[in-house]
């Protein structure tokens, strides 16, 4: 799944400053990260290397601890309470069940650190007025295959530092989480939904909250949650689903039904999808996208954009059978 490093690389590319907490966040959640991916690798067989474990979480908590003391008067944001609590509740479950380790326990505890480090970092990097947002949101259940999202997310950050959009990345989704994400940056304007996530006919799949387990979503579920959401601004240029037989489940965003934002373009994929040409793929479009797309780029200009951006990736993609597997769906301005 390759989970270390990837936060670290948004933070050095979006330029945000760090304090010495943040510092400590990224060290121990890249370490914990690390023996994460190894378990991925290895299966359970990682004996020897749980005292190493014990001892990143250990630190972390303390950090964790540090942060919800030094912040007792609502100086910290919701999200950071929230991700520091989520921390907590992971640890406090038992790692190992019988000679197994616990793979809920182990990867609530890696993904919350994951979005603790994002949270903290955006808290004192705050969104700005009127600032164009893209949200990515990953999720890969303990009972789904393992999947890789790396150059997903590494194009998403380009993307995002060269057109000072501002970033907005969950790891582990679920649906709650989802929602309240949507809710808390609705008075920006939106520019990208991005779904990184395994996928079926007509729908997604996110995480259960607490056992990282499946639970589908559909496309009402997400219309719903848009449109709670969407109060300022009506407009999303983009719905990406990078996930297999994505195509049926972004179809439904082009049908508009009364009190529902537009949706202007939607991104999806017919069949089967596969680490290698999600990553490839997804990365050369947001580079394309990124060299087209000026800073804080007119919502109504987007849509366009998206759509040459698209061809120029398709004309130099090396796996044309990939291509055709990608669905652009558009709907016309005033529809």
């Amino acid at each position: 799944m390759e989970l270390h490093g990837l936060l670290t690389l948004l933070i050095e590319k979006m330029n945000w400053q760090l304090d010495s907490i943040a510092r400590q966040i990224a060290e121990l959640s890249n370490n914990i990260c690390y023996f994460v991916d190894r378990l991925n690798a290895t299966g359970n067989d990682v004996a020897g290397n749980n005292q190493d474990l014990d001892s990143y979480i250990h630190s972390l908590k303390r950090v964790v601890l540090l942060i919800l003391n030094r912040n007792k008067k609502d100086e910290i944001s919701s999200n950071v309470r929230s991700a520091c609590n989520s921390f907590l509740y992971y640890c406090s479950r038992d790692k190992n069940v019988g000679n197994n380790l616990n793979l809920p326990a182990i990867f609530g505890v890696a993904y919350s650190s994951l979005n603790l480090y994002y949270y903290y970092c955006s808290s004192i990097n705050p969104i700005k007025i009127n600032q164009p947002v893209l949200f990515f949101f990953q999720a890969c259940p303990v009972d789904q295959p393992p999947f890789s999202c790396t150059e997903e997310c590494n194009g998403v950050v380009d993307y995002c530092s060269k057109t000072g959009t501002y970033p907005v990345i969950i790891y582990a989704t679920n649906p709650n989480v989802f929602q309240k994400t949507l809710i808390y940056y609705s008075q920006n304007p939106y520019h990208v939904l991005h779904f990184s996530s395994h996928g079926d006919i007509g729908r997604l799949v996110f995480c259960t909250s607490g056992t990282y387990k499946s639970i589908s979503i559909q496309p009402t579920f997400v219309i719903e949650s848009l449109s709670l959401a969407m109060k300022k601004y009506h407009k999303l240029p983009l719905i990406y689903a990078n996930a297999c037989f994505s195509d049926s489940f972004v179809r439904h965003f082009m049908v508009r039904k009364a009190n529902t934002p537009v949706i202007r373009r939607a991104l999806g994929i017919a069949g089967s999808n596969n680490d290698y040409c999600a990553n490839k793929f997804s990365r050369s479009f947001y580079d394309y996208l990124s060299a087209i797309n000026p800073l804080y780029l007119n919502l109504d200009d987007m849509p366009l954009c998206i759509s040459n951006s698209l061809h120029k990736t398709k004309e130099t993609f090396i796996d044309k059978r990939y291509n055709c597997k990608v669905i652009l769906m558009k709907r016309r301005k005033n529809k």
